[in-house]
């Protein structure tokens, strides 16, 4: 602190050093607040996302240890969840970016399944089920 001729010029000093002080430990507070909100973006990301899938259905949200022999969708034949899959989307594009829907854990194992056995085609982000998904599916 400088030297100052007065006491009001001390005082405007002491408040002037006070007022940086608060406004550095505000500014230290939202740097952790927005390094809190990123890192917590990431992990939902990371918690979200199965590498080489598209996203949304792709998605895999259960925080359990994926075991396939407690998912139904990896119990039944294959040719059965084509049918499942084709009976809620048809020949329909499914945007894979969307977020899985509320008791859609079901159809997001199929998605990964059918993925795997590379039975859908895609499109910047979309995918639908394979024309000849019953050719592929014969020839095995």
């Amino acid at each position: 602190m400088a030297i100052f001729e007065s006491k009001d010029q001390k005082r405007h000093a002491q408040q002037y050093e006070e007022h940086l002080q608060l406004l550095k430990m505000q500014q230290e507070i939202e740097h952790q607040k927005m390094k809190a909100r990123e890192q917590q973006a990431l992990n939902q990301i990371a918690m979200n996302s199965s590498p080489g899938i598209l996203g949304g259905y792709g998605l895999q949200r259960k925080q359990n240890p994926f075991n396939p022999n407690k998912r139904e969708a990896f119990q039944i034949p294959l040719a059965q969840l084509v049918t499942l899959w084709q009976a809620k989307h048809g020949d329909q594009w499914v945007d894979g970016s969307q977020p899985m829907q509320e008791g859609e854990d079901f159809y997001a194992d199929a998605w990964l399944r059918l993925e795997q056995n590379g039975l859908f085609e895609r499109m910047n982000g979309w995918a639908r089920l394979k024309e000849n998904v019953e050719n592929v599916l014969a020839n095995r």
